[in-house]
This record gives C-alpha cells, structure tokens and sequence, in this order.
C-alpha cells in the first residue's frame, strides 16, 4: 500500500502518472446494465446481473470480479456465484440482495412484483400491472401460477381491500 509513480511508453508516445496502491477498501457499490443501483424491480420469475465495485472513500479502486460473492435471503429466489438473480416464483413483496468483498458488504431491496398470467392481452394490462407494483393487489394463485381474473365480479370484502391497499391501510390484520 502507497503511493508509486508509474511511466509508460510505446510507439513514441509515452506518459507517467502517481498511483495510489490500497489494501483495503471502504465501501462497495452494486451496478446493473452499467449504472449504479441502490435498489432492483423484479418481476416474478424473472432475472437480472448485477456486479459490485469495491470503494475507497467513493472511488472505485481496481478489484477482482470473482472475489465478490453475492447473497439472498430464502423467498427472494435464487443468485448465481457471477451475479444473476432470478426473482422467486410466487414470491412477491421485498426482499434483498447482498454484495460482498473484502469484508464489507452492501445490501440493497429488492422489490419482486407479481406477475400476473391472464392479462397479456387484456385492456387492463397496464393498470393491473401498476396495481401490482403499488401491492394494491396481488392476485390469485392456481396451480402454481398468479391470476387477477379480470373480466371475474368481486366481493365487497376483495373491494375494501383494494381500496384500504390503495389508500395505504394496514390490511394485514
């Protein structure tokens, strides 16, 4: 660890420059498709890659990608040694995914949304989907996959309760 100046040259150009050398880091960010993120959307069932970066007081510093490990708790689904999360099938709500190295970690939400299986080419699509993203609603499951039924009637107790969702009422109890 320090400072070391370094020179270099090639083809008649040549250059130098202070290198600062750490053994140690301060932090570590988590990316996705090339940005930083301090937080995922999912829908269920479906994958995204993230990498982390290991900081030094919010630089980020040179670092071997396979010296990261990556972690999830159970019912957030699954994460490869590389990276990849898979959203959990029939699991939406928040869950969380953990970016590891050199003893620091850096955890981040993530928000795994219902994905609804008779909507596709239904004119509520859009407002169903957005339901669902705001945990106005979340469905039903049969035979292992999620349905809102929307063409179906529904009770005055299924109203309320979309209604109390939307208003951000405790439904839980």
């Amino acid at each position: 660890a320090g400072a070391a100046d370094i020179s270099l040259s090639a083809s008649g150009a040549s250059g130098s420059a202070e290198i600062f050398i750490t053994d140690s880091i301060t932090g570590v960010s988590v990316t996705s498709g090339g940005k930083t993120v301090s937080s995922l959307k999912l829908y269920e069932g479906d994958s995204v890659s993230v990498s982390g970066s290991a900081l030094y007081y919010d630089r980020i510093v040179a670092s071997e990608a396979e010296n990261f490990t990556y972690s999830v708790p159970a019912g957030t689904g699954t994460v490869s040694t590389s990276g990849k999360i898979t959203a959990g099938a029939l699991s939406c709500g928040t869950g969380q995914v953990t970016v590891s190295y050199g003893g620091i970690d850096k955890t981040i939400p993530v928000y795994i949304l219902p994905k609804f299986h008779d909507i596709e080419n239904h004119w509520s699509k859009s407002y169903v989907e957005k339901m669902g993203e705001n945990g106005i609603t979340y469905g039903i499951v049969t035979s292992g996959l999620r349905y809102f039924s929307p063409d179906s009637n529904i009770t005055r107790e299924e109203f309320f309760t979309l209604m109390a969702r939307a208003m951000g009422v405790d439904t839980s109890k």
